[in-house]
């Protein structure tokens, strides 16, 4: 079962994570919303990669 990410809402109806997403070059953008997406699927499980 994959966990549920909620994007924080003001009292005016902006959300900063979506603006702030938005705001990011392409490449940056598509790489935050895959870890957003790993965090999804995994949530507390997801561990840092060994190196």
């Amino acid at each position: 079962m994959k966990n549920k990410v909620e994007v924080y809402k003001k009292e005016n109806g902006k959300e900063p994570v979506t603006e702030f997403l938005i705001s990011l070059p392409e490449k940056h953008r598509a790489k935050a919303i895959w870890e957003i997406e790993l965090l999804r699927e995994f949530g507390t499980d997801l561990k840092e990669p060994p190196y």
